[in-house]
């Protein structure tokens, strides 16, 4: 989990949080069972994947690249 945090950019995580929190919250509304869970299931499903898009975007060659230039700033301010 932490790998997606440092590869997600602002974007991401714009569109990740609040279909995390409407995944949830929709079980308050007063609908039947299986129409929450519908709901759950499909806004939970595109919070993964948003979330995991970010890291197949980026690939593993962009994730040593990432990697490395975190490293160096890391280095830099030390």
């Amino acid at each position: 989990m932490a790998a997606v945090a440092v590869v997600q950019d602002g974007r991401h995580r714009a569109a990740v949080l609040p279909l995390y929190v409407l995944s949830f919250a929709q079980m308050l509304l007063p609908i039947s069972a299986t129409a929450k869970g519908v709901l759950w299931t499909v806004l939970f499903g595109l919070a993964k994947t948003f979330q995991y898009g970010g890291l197949t975007i980026l690939g593993v060659e962009g994730y040593k690249r990432l990697k490395s230039k975190l490293k160096r700033k890391n280095s830099r301010t030390e």
